[in-house]
This record gives C-alpha cells, structure tokens and sequence, in this order.
C-alpha cells in the first residue's frame, strides 16, 4: 500500500507505523482488523445472496426438450467452428470446449 502524504517532507506508511507498534498494540491492532474483515465478508456474502435470491424469483427455468437441445447444439457448433477459423486459434477454441463438456 502506498503511503499517505501529508506534507511533502512528511509520508505516513500504514505497514511501517503498524509494524513500529509496540508488540501488545499490534497484537490488538491485528486481532481487531480480523474480525472487522471477517464481519464484512460474512455481511457481503448475505447481500450478495439475498441479490441472487431477488434476481432467481424473477427467472423462469427453462427445460429444452430434446430436439431443441440438439438444435442449439449444432447452431453453437457452427459458432465455435467460425471463431476457430480466426478470432481465436483453434487450440484455444478446442481447449474451451473440454472445459464445457
């Protein structure tokens, strides 16, 4: 992290100051961060759970039948063939295919 000037003969270093704390200080100083980041990670995975709750109730899932899933097949199969032929190698299209299947 870089440090914070507040003058230009004068930079505050945040690693540098905590590092300079007494052993005690730090310890608290550490400790007190660790459960701050842990109860901002607890309270961003809810919101970002209650936004996907809000975001699946307004989804309609879909089932293809299986006609139509061999349709889509050979029309993606044609997309992959033409980005092969340029956009991309054909070693990476091939190897993102192996992931999908």
């Amino acid at each position: 992290m870089r440090g914070l000037r507040l003058h230009p003969s004068v930079q505050l270093n945040p690693s540098q100051a905590a590092r300079d704390l007494p052993a005690a200080l730090r310890t608290i100083l550490t400790d007190t961060a660790k459960v701050g980041a842990s109860a901002l990670t607890t309270k961003i995975r809810s919101e970002d759970d209650a936004a996907f709750a809000r975001l699946k109730s307004k989804m309609t899932l879909t089932k293809l039948a299986d006609d139509d899933k061999s349709k889509r097949e050979a029309v993606f199969k044609q997309a992959r063939q033409k980005l092969a032929q340029g956009t991309f190698s054909s070693e990476l299209v091939t190897k993102l295919e192996g992931y999908a299947k």
